[in-house]
């Protein structure tokens, strides 16, 4: 699947994530459910510059393999074709695939959870192609698949961690023509006052998509979410004025899991400084980002 170099990050981030779900399987001792609601066929082409990876089902699956304890992966995509190439791409790796569907995220997602036990821990992948993709009713409807639970003598309610897509770029253009789109991605249209705030008070659009979003969430969880800004590669890279393409955010309701990706997010900041930027001007041809110019 024809995808651009700056979705290494978020595979990246998710192969990193995935490990630390492992690790604490290993410490709970419990199944984990890992579902990609938008999977495409699980390998990533990237033209510019050339260069291929894994994508998110194999990044998946090859975390289960090194799971000690149940590790269950659910898979969807709208397209039957990548579904029918997915399934070819994961045969080394099918005793990890619990279910796979080719319908749409925000239909399926009601039979996925029919799936996943509300006590066990589990993380909803959401990485649409665009905004209009993903409704807010089916992340609020996955963020109700609750039970109560204990940390240590801590109550909470175990939710399904989420990990967004916030695509703030494709929201830019339909900002003006199509914010019926917009509505449909937030549920409401609150986004819009908060958005015109932050042009008003000199502030870039992307953001104001960002804290409306984040404070939905917030309002569920009761947790602050966590997000990792994504840029346009090229040379504005370099200069620092790259556009955000989009936001990757995370949020839980598990309160150790929280101490965990603040710690997280330093280190895939550190990634995208010293080893993404890196890669992407070495593969351009360039011997450093500072012959870059």
């Amino acid at each position: 699947m024809e995808v651009q170099f700056h979705s290494r990050i978020k595979h990246w981030l998710l192969d990193n994530y995935l490990k630390i779900c492992v690790d604490v399987q290993k410490g709970r001792k419990r199944p984990f459910y890992y579902v990609d609601l938008y999977s495409g066929d699980g390998k990533c082409e990237c033209n510019n510059p050339k260069v291929t990876w894994e994508g998110s089902p194999l990044v998946a699956v090859r975390r289960g393999k090194s799971s000690p304890h149940p590790f269950y992966c659910i898979f969807n995509d709208n397209n039957p074709k990548r579904i029918s190439d997915l399934k070819r791409n994961l045969n080394d790796y099918i005793i990890y695939v619990k279910d796979m569907f080719d319908k749409d995220a925000n239909e399926i997602y009601r039979k996925v959870l029919e799936i996943i036990p509300t006590t066990e821990h589990s993380l909803f992948f959401l990485d649409p192609f665009k905004h209009t993709e993903l409704y807010w009713s089916t992340v609020e409807s996955i963020s109700k698949h609750i039970a109560d639970d204990d940390y240590y003598g801590s109550k909470f309610v175990r939710r399904p961690e989420l990990l967004i897509n916030l695509m703030t770029l494709s929201m830019q253009r339909d900002y003006k023509q199509h914010p019926e789109h917009i509505d449909r991605f937030y549920g409401n249209t609150n986004w819009k006052s908060i958005v015109d705030d932050y042009i008003k008070n000199g502030h870039s659009a992307h953001t104001g998509f960002l804290i409306a979003y984040v404070k939905q969430l917030y309002g569920i969880y009761k947790q602050n979410p966590f997000f990792i800004e994504v840029k346009q590669v090229g040379r504005g890279l370099k200069k620092g004025k790259s556009n955000v393409i989009y936001y990757l955010v995370f949020v839980t309701s598990h309160p150790k899991a929280s101490l965990i990706f603040r710690n997280f997010q330093r280190y895939v900041e550190k990634y995208k400084k010293e080893k993404w930027a890196k890669e992407y001007f070495e593969l351009k041809g360039y011997s450093s980002i500072d012959s870059f110019c």
